[in-house]
């Protein structure tokens, strides 16, 4: 409640700011997580599949909400910016771990990683929010990758 009241003066006193460079650029995060979530199709483990695909619909949803938002405040994002933080290196380390037999643990690791990153990136821009609205969008999704950070087993079997 703090915060939320910490926003609303600082806008009243030093005019309309926005966030739009933090909400693009989640919307690059989000759209590597999905890209990258739908190799769960490749796990064994069924928990893990689940996880993966609750991740990529979660994940999607959201960017659908944010890509709106900035489409409807006049900052459309491009199909190749979307694609700015594209990491090669995970799809290598997917491609070495189906070789070795041990893509469930490294794709567990992986999601779980760029998960727990994009919740860090959420709440910085939850921090410099331009109003309440945008603010409880940002909470609660937050939220909602704390929930999913709770589907995603614990461990994963090195045996696939």
């Amino acid at each position: 409640m703090l915060l939320i009241s910490i926003i609303v003066i600082s806008n009243l006193f030093f005019g309309d700011k926005n966030n739009y460079e933090d909400i693009v650029g989640l919307t690059q995060t989000q759209n590597e997580i999905v890209r990258v979530s739908t190799g769960g199709n490749k796990a064994t483990d069924q928990v893990l599949k689940n996880a993966a695909e609750g991740t990529q619909l979660a994940v999607a949803s959201q960017q659908q909400f944010w890509l709106n938002y900035l489409d409807k405040h006049g900052h459309g994002v491009s199909t190749k910016n979307l694609e700015a933080k594209r990491d090669s290196s995970a799809d290598k380390q997917l491609t070495t771990a189906q070789q070795a037999n041990t893509f469930d643990v490294t794709f567990s690791k992986l999601l779980k990683g760029q998960l727990t990153a994009y919740r860090t990136e959420l709440t910085t821009a939850a921090e410099h929010a331009s109003d309440l609205a945008e603010h409880t969008q940002l909470e609660t999704d937050i939220h909602n990758v704390d929930l999913l950070l709770k589907q995603w087993p614990a461990e994963v079997s090195t045996s696939d």
